[in-house]
């Protein structure tokens, strides 16, 4: 999920409803902005400052999926060795 700050917000209800069953004053992207989503719920994975990165970041995901389910995806050279060792990932797992 990709959302933009300031312009996004997700919630179940509004502000005016918490307001009124809990006296709490809470504006919208306090309740379900991008950062919520982002930091606090995990809603969201992406959190930008304007819809032109954001934009620009979905093109890019989908750049590197296939066209279809019986495509194979986009090959892009790089220089990580595949077979690099990282035993970061002995704790993570």
């Amino acid at each position: 999920v990709f959302m933009v700050r300031e312009t996004s917000q997700m919630f179940i209800t509004g502000p005016d409803v918490v307001r009124a069953v809990t006296g709490e004053e809470i504006t919208q992207n306090g309740l379900g902005g991008a950062d919520v989503h982002a930091e606090t719920s995990g809603v969201a994975h992406f959190a930008y400052d304007d819809e032109e990165t954001c934009l620009a970041e979905v093109r890019y995901l989908i750049s590197m999926l296939p066209s279809n389910n019986r495509e194979n995806p986009p090959v892009h050279a790089s220089d990580d060795p595949a077979d690099r060792r990282s035993d970061v990932l002995l704790d993570l797992v």
